[in-house]
């Protein structure tokens, strides 16, 4: 399946959608068993729809940014 957004991050970088909400997810407990961890910093962009996560709260919705740290 193959899906292009190309527009959205286009709009997202020059345009009128401008970030909505920026989130720092928490480091506190274990990661979940299946989780893979990684050894770099990330940004987690929501376009479309909504991400539930464990270390936020409340759910992101579109123009929504999940910073999560290296080893997270």
């Amino acid at each position: 399946m193959y899906h292009d957004v190309s527009h959205l991050l286009s709009r997202l970088i020059n345009g009128p959608l401008p970030l909505r909400q920026i989130y720092f997810a928490s480091a506190s407990g274990p990661a979940p068993e299946l989780a893979y961890q990684v050894d770099f910093p990330r940004l987690e962009i929501v376009l479309e729809g909504e991400l539930t996560d464990m270390s936020i709260t409340a759910p992101l919705i579109p123009c929504d940014v999940l910073y999560v740290p290296a080893g997270g």
